[in-house]
């Protein structure tokens, strides 16, 4: 199908975008759920929350009672559901709190609760009719090569290509720029595995529950184009 087709479908899909104050965006790891949920951060002012980035924050700051997180992420296993469950509402109450619009990154296939217990957490705030989930779809080969050449700033969480190593650090921050120990491709290869075994059918439930599209992300499309979809009229803005 004609990428220009696609786009318009989307759209379509999406066509009280710019009153979402919620974006779900899930996938399979190295769909590039992150690279565009920092697009969409920085050109159309979302706060981003990234399940991932949760927990690795909750290891850096050595967060009491999360001691675990570390082995179980460089395992590609999934995390209790408590934990996940307590730092993504903590995350978005501040959002609320603050009145600002989130996109949440990654949520929702590691358990069969966790689509229930994100909805409700919508519901007693009144965003459920606002909040619109995307689902990258992928090939694991394309998703494998994703990972396999990306890099993560340790201070923001913006993600480069693998070729940023050679420079001092993060563009933005400065940050020091590392590969996740979850793009280990044995651990990749897990987390893909796991993904298709249990986080896909568990993504689904988003059907049940929120506004729900999905959007080939193997055909070749720009940032600009991103910006385009959701209606982004200052895509470079900070």
């Amino acid at each position: 199908m004609d990428l220009k087709i696609i786009f318009v479908l989307f759209v379509i899909c999406f066509n009280n975008i710019c009153a979402a104050s919620v974006l779900i965006l899930v996938g399979p790891p190295g769909s590039g759920k992150g690279h565009i949920s920092q697009a969409l951060r920085d050109g159309y002012g979302f706060n981003h929350i990234s399940a991932g980035d949760l927990l690795r924050r909750a290891v850096d700051e050595k967060v009491c009672g999360y001691e675990d997180i570390e082995l179980k992420i460089k395992a590609g296993i999934p995390v209790e559901n408590k934990v996940m469950h307590n730092l993504l509402k903590t995350q978005i109450e501040r959002c609320i709190n603050n009145g600002s619009r989130i996109i949440i990154d990654g949520f929702g296939g590691q358990s069969k609760e966790d689509v229930p217990f994100l909805y409700e957490l919508l519901r007693i705030n009144n965003l459920v009719v606002s909040a619109k989930t995307l689902y990258l779809v992928s090939s694991d080969d394309r998703c494998m090569e994703r990972m396999g050449n990306r890099v993560i700033c340790s201070v923001c969480a913006r993600v480069y290509g693998r070729q940023m190593l050679q420079r001092e650090g993060c563009s933005v921050c400065g940050g020091k720029l590392s590969v996740r120990s979850g793009d280990d491709p044995n651990t990749a290869k897990r987390r893909l595995e796991r993904y298709n075994q249990v986080m896909k059918d568990n993504y689904g439930l988003y059907k049940q529950y929120i506004s729900y599209a999905e959007f080939n992300v193997d055909d070749d499309y720009s940032i600009d184009d991103i910006a385009t979809i959701f209606n982004i009229k200052d895509y470079n803005a900070k």
